[in-house]
């Protein structure tokens, strides 16, 4: 399954969505099909909820973050996950909710860092939907404290 799974985010780097899909259906089946309703089976459904976003598969992408959260059994703002809050942020977005979108993506900032399936920091994500909702100066604050980073990583 650790390869199905590096094969999923290699392909997403790549922006291969259809071949990311095809290694994280067999990640789900080697994990979370033959016990559906484990804790860990909470954070791979989020994880799989972001690449079925990436492919446009938006409403498989709802019925695994659903059953992620029904998982967790929490509140959604207290979901402990930075994975679950980007795929529900990938999906508010995807469907025009942009301060829905902005509010899932700040929670997942708030959780910390992850070494989560989400390609971006949540920050970035959370500048594009500022972008959208015309928070220029917001989103180009977040962007340039990335930038030392970008100069330290070339």
């Amino acid at each position: 399954p650790s390869v199905y799974y590096q094969l999923m985010q290699l392909n997403l780097l790549l922006t291969d969505y259809e071949n990311a899909g095809n290694f994280a259906q067999l990640f789900y089946d080697a994990t979370v099909k033959p016990n559906p309703r484990s804790l860990q089976a909470g954070y791979f459904n989020a994880e799989l909820a972001i690449v079925r976003t990436y492919q446009g598969r938006y409403d498989e992408a709802q019925r695994l973050l659903a059953e992620s959260r029904a998982i967790f059994n929490v509140p959604e703002t207290d979901v402990p996950y930075i994975g679950y809050h980007v795929a529900a942020g990938l999906l508010a977005e995807s469907a025009h909710c942009d301060d829905l979108a902005l509010r899932h993506f700040r929670a997942a900032e708030g959780k910390g860092t992850s070494l989560g399936l989400y390609l971006l920091p949540p920050a970035l994500y959370a500048a594009h939907v500022r972008t959208r909702l015309g928070q220029f100066d917001d989103a180009q604050r977040v962007i340039d404290s990335f930038r030392p980073q970008v100069e330290a990583r070339r």
